[in-house]
């Protein structure tokens, strides 16, 4: 037999086969394209589609029982390897014919898949005469259904707590049956007036697709903070009514020998402090160790040292740590947190108590008559 060589131009081909020796040849002399016998299909919904192959070997043994053939010399050979079989060779060719595409899942509606074909060429060499032909030929998904949608941001529920500017969030949706995950960013150091941003975060949003039909309308939202309390920074942001409140409220503890608490006494001024960053600690002001600092007020007031002498002077500091107020502005504190930190003899000495002596983590502000 005259050797032959056929040439097969196809566009939309990556690969082909040939078999094209004499001793290859099929008894018919036709060549198989074994695309002919391949079905591609998709199913599913958009973003979360599912292509499915196909290989309909019925129709091909059908078609193909005169263009395949064992060869003489190794039928044997083959029948001891894989067993003695009464199927015709066009059945058991089909053993090393494989097809699948290289993306079947998570597909979008405009997408390309290619045939990926795993073939075992070596061996259908050995035992067959056949003559074929393969394509890595591509199809366009299409025709895949759209998912409903749904707002992972309806009824969600942001909870601000802590005091600003350190206050923190956490998010939680009872609405949402969908499951997922919300990420907020940033979701500590915050304070009143802060823009939060809040993603929806779904793993694996084929998945959602296939299990409920929906996938989410939206991934991230905007939030303002709002509703903390706010460390006090200053004196100048008191009223005058919270300034008057916070002396009444300070002389009540105030306790002088042979006169009890002692009303009369006169405000002097005060020393306000801020923590430099975060709240300090191992400064307290107070008789006994409580949170971390991040302001404290002291009072002076002038009263007579005991009830022998009226004119023998004394001046008490009394102090209140961490002022807070509401986001309406109301100052927050217990009167009974204040305490009387210590009693000194002038003036004098209340300022070199107060002033500079916690610089390395606080700033001070000072005020006195």
């Amino acid at each position: 037999m005259k050797k032959s060589i056929s040439i097969v131009i196809m566009t939309i081909s990556l690969f082909l086969l040939y078999a094209c020796s004499p001793e290859n040849n099929s008894k018919s002399g036709e060549t198989i394209n074994l695309n002919d016998y391949v079905k591609v299909s998709f199913s599913g919904f958009n973003q979360a589609g599912i292509a499915d192959v196909y290989f309909d070997k019925e129709s091909f043994m059908l078609d193909n029982i005169d263009n395949v053939s064992y060869k003489k010399e190794s039928e044997q050979v083959y029948k001891e390897l894989y067993g003695k079989t009464d199927k015709s060779a066009a059945y058991e060719v089909l053993r090393f014919i494989k097809v699948n595409v290289d993306n079947s899942y998570h597909l979008n509606n405009g997408d390309k898949v290619k045939l990926f074909w795993n073939i075992d060429e070596d061996k259908i060499e050995s035992y067959f005469k056949i003559d074929y032909i393969f394509l890595e030929e591509e199809f366009q998904v299409a025709d895949l259904k759209e998912a409903g949608t749904f707002d992972p941001f309806e009824g969600l529920q942001l909870s601000f707590s802590g005091v600003a500017p350190y206050g923190t969030v956490s998010a939680y949706n009872d609405s949402n049956d969908y499951g997922g995950e919300y990420l907020i960013t940033p979701n500590e150091n915050l304070k009143n007036g802060d823009e939060i941003k809040v993603n929806y975060n779904v793993t694996d949003i084929s998945s959602l697709i296939s299990s409920y039909g929906v996938c989410p309308s939206k991934y991230d939202a905007n939030y303002t903070v709002s509703g903390l309390q706010t460390y006090v920074s200053s004196v100048d942001e008191l009223t005058s009514e919270q300034l008057s409140k916070l002396k009444t409220d300070a002389i009540e503890q105030l306790w002088v020998p042979g006169y009890g608490i002692y009303y009369d006494a006169i405000y002097k001024g005060n020393v306000f402090y801020v923590a430099k960053g975060e709240p300090a600690h191992g400064v307290h002001f107070l008789k006994w160790c409580g949170f971390p600092v991040d302001n404290a007020i002291c009072m002076v007031f002038e009263h007579p040292k005991d009830s022998h002498d009226a004119s023998d002077k004394a001046y008490t500091i009394i102090a209140l740590e961490n002022l807070i107020k509401d986001e309406d502005g109301n100052l927050t504190y217990n009167r009974f947190d204040m305490w009387p930190y210590e009693t000194c003899t002038s003036m004098a000495e209340v300022k070199d108590l107060l002033i500079g002596s916690f610089d390395d983590i606080m700033n001070s502000s000072s005020s006195f008559n």
